[in-house]
């Protein structure tokens, strides 16, 4: 009778029994606890207690008034439910553990990944999130494009901008930069190296940085407008990290000769990992070095 009485215009257009007419399908009574749990049954129930409340004691209730606190309180039971999810995410970005499983389908009885158990072990101990989760609610808020949102938000609005301003507070600072690529995308990932307050030096991820080509004088001026965006002059870089392809390390149209025009004080480095890996990926091809190590691996010391 609620939702017949005070549902939405748009959701009459929508639904049928219940809501436009008699629900007379008793073999499929399983829905009702379905259709109790839908947001506009809710506010459809909202509105009939205040229309009863606003009947019997009309001096003490408006129909408006009571509407307007059961949003309130949805608003404030959102935000709470959110709060979690956020803080899940965090907790698990900040002890470096893995977000998401093989099945994340909340009726899925093994593990659903780190975050789903996360919140099912928090639910125990709060009953609105618990009525969110099992609740048959499409906004969930618990979706990976959702979590990804959340992520970059709280690394673009919270962590990068506390990051940087510590190598603002440092003055001096090194560029470490490296190509990426992913779905056929190109990116650079940017790490910057500096001493902090404590003199404690710092290597710090800021982020992966589209690239359109990735061309020496391309890549320079990305590098350049991303430290501009940061607010980072690059009069105060000491050192740039790179790999030894000739895009990164030529003196002449490389990225450190064209940051080096620049600035004669930003000292270029081959990265150290780099240089390993290339050692190790060539000695693997070496014959000789390949029969040794499998001479040494017989032998029993």
């Amino acid at each position: 009778m609620p939702c017949f009485l005070f549902a939405t215009g748009s959701i009459r257009q929508q639904l049928d029994s219940l809501v436009n007419s008699p629900f007379n399908r008793w073999a499929r009574a399983n829905i009702l606890k379905t259709h109790a749990d839908k947001s506009y049954h809710k506010d459809a129930m909202a509105l009939s207690k205040g229309f009863i409340s606003s009947v019997e004691a009309p001096e003490e209730t408006h129909i408006r008034v009571v509407l307007d606190n059961t949003i309130k309180e949805r608003i404030k039971n959102n935000r709470e439910i959110l709060k979690h999810i956020i803080t899940s995410l965090d907790f698990l970005g900040k002890q470096g553990i893995a977000i998401r499983g093989h099945r994340e389908n909340l009726s899925h009885e093994g593990n659903r990944g780190n975050f789903i158990e996360l919140l099912m072990l928090l639910k125990e101990y709060d009953p609105a999130l618990a009525t969110h989760i099992t609740s048959s609610s499409k906004t969930s808020y618990l979706s990976p494009d959702i979590q990804n949102q959340i992520i970059n938000i709280i690394g673009s609005e919270v962590i990068r901008p506390a990051l940087i301003q510590e190598v603002v507070d440092s003055k001096y600072f090194s560029v470490l930069c490296d190509e990426a690529t992913s779905s056929k995308k190109e990116y650079m990932s940017m790490v910057l190296r500096f001493i902090d307050k404590t003199n404690d030096i710092r290597e710090e991820f800021v982020g992966f940085i589209p690239v359109v080509r990735t061309s020496g004088q391309m890549l320079a001026e990305t590098i350049l407008s991303t430290l501009d965006s940061f607010k980072l002059d690059i009069a105060n870089c000491r050192g740039q990290g790179y790999d030894g392809a000739s895009a990164m390390s030529s003196s002449r149209c490389g990225v450190q000769g064209l940051i080096r025009e620049r600035n004669d004080k930003a000292v270029y480095f081959h990265c150290a990992s780099h240089c390993l890996n290339l050692v190790i990926v060539r000695s693997c091809k070496d014959i000789s070095l390949q029969t040794t190590l499998k001479k040494l691996s017989e032998v029993n010391i």
